[in-house]
């Protein structure tokens, strides 16, 4: 049985793995959201224009398209596909 003060109990995975902290200049900040029930997904912020929230009844439905494609929405005058990524990535 191992006790309190065993190192094995006290190390980190990244210690095990002798790591050094990152720099600043290699730090990534990132936006995580939910994929599933217990998945999520990491996406890096400078890859991210604008998050938007967005109506079902501004949706333009398009028939004969997989499920996972929602239809088509107007961002800033420009038409987006809609896509569920539950539904991409068979959740």
């Amino acid at each position: 049985m191992l006790n309190s003060l065993d190192p094995v109990v006290t190390q980190t995975n990244l210690d095990l793995l002798n790591l050094d902290p990152l720099t600043p200049e290699t730090r990534v900040r990132l936006l995580r959201f939910p994929l599933g029930k217990d998945d999520s997904v990491l996406l890096p912020l400078e890859q991210i224009t604008e998050i938007i929230r967005v109506n079902v009844p501004e949706v333009l439905l398009v028939p004969e398209m997989p499920s996972c494609i929602l239809g088509i929405g107007n961002w800033r005058s420009e038409m987006l596909w809609l896509v569920d990524l539950n539904q991409l990535v068979g959740y």
